[in-house]
């Protein structure tokens, strides 16, 4: 009986494995019935964007805008830099997908501007209801805004500073190449929980030391594994000047803190990684905007 029942018990193991490979990633039939929808009602050189393309493609046929850099040009070296808004300003696509499950990718629809482009025309959920995607399309006679100067400094992130606790700081310097300096950015984490409390934001400009901006965020705000990012008004006068950026948590124990993405390398030689004020090896992932009306500023 007890060989028999091990037969048995191998023969299900056997089965179970072989239907987690043969069944279907439930994209699959979703991205079928969006290519479907796509090609039944827009135009035939409605160009689309999304991050992952291939059955959409296919199924459509319509022009591709790939967020990720596969078939589009010039992307790729924006995707290295976590860049991923950049293909939708520059190529302006009709149809913007959005998918529930990729908050890391899609920030734009949070942007001021956004309504006034792009507008909800319909969206799609597989059977398992795991993910909704949403088609947005470009509103007729919808102009974009110029678009902020990015300069990304430290997107490398293999590993978490550890949890945060109160009484402790997290630091990042770092020197800004133009003027118009408006909002700082660095990739926080929740450990995939719901954490409470506040945390305290400084922005400092050094050399001589000014405060630049300081703000308290909820820690239950953040989301998980996104970047987070802090506004102030622009620093007209940015250019060359080293700055400061720190974070304290103002609350925060083990089993309720936030936590940062960094690199333990030295990959940003312009700044220094620092925990409680003392230099520390590594960098903080770290991105900043100027101001749009800078662009063709001193650099």
């Amino acid at each position: 009986m007890f060989v028999m029942s091990a037969a048995l018990i191998s023969g299900e193991l056997r089965s179970t494995r072989y239907w987690a490979r043969i069944k279907p990633d439930p994209r699959e039939e979703l991205y079928g019935r969006v290519g479907a929808w796509l090609a039944d009602h827009t135009a035939r050189d409605a160009s689309v964007a999304y991050v992952e393309v291939g059955r959409i493609g296919y199924y459509s046929r319509r022009p591709i805008v790939d967020q990720m850099g596969l078939v589009t040009a010039g992307v790729a070296e924006k995707v290295a830099e976590s860049d991923f808004g950049w293909p939708i300003y520059h190529y302006q696509p009709q149809y913007y997908l959005v998918n529930s499950l990729f908050g890391w990718v899609n920030g734009l629809p949070e942007e001021p501007w956004f309504p006034g482009v792009y507008r909800p025309v319909t969206s799609f959920s597989p059977v398992d209801g795991t993910m909704t995607l949403t088609v947005f399309e470009k509103q007729s006679g919808a102009e974009f805004p110029v678009r902020p100067d990015v300069e990304t400094f430290q997107v490398r992130g293999e590993r978490v500073v550890g949890e945060m606790i109160a009484g402790h700081s997290y630091s990042q310097t770092f020197s800004a190449s133009r003027n118009g300096l408006e909002n700082v950015a660095t990739r926080l984490a929740t450990y995939a929980r719901v954490n409470h409390g506040t945390i305290r934001f400084t922005l400092e400009e050094l050399d001589p030391v000014r405060v630049v901006h300081q703000e308290e965020f909820e820690m239950a705000d953040v989301k998980d594994n996104e970047w987070h990012v802090f506004q102030f008004p622009p620093v007209e006068d940015s250019a060359g000047k080293r700055f400061r950026m720190t974070i304290e948590p103002r609350q925060g124990s083990p089993g309720n803190a936030l936590t940062i993405w960094y690199s333990s390398r030295n990959l940003y030689k312009g700044g220094q990684y620092l925990v409680d004020g003392q230099p520390a090896a590594g960098d903080l992932t770290l991105r900043v905007e100027y101001a749009a009306a800078t662009l063709s500023g001193a650099k």
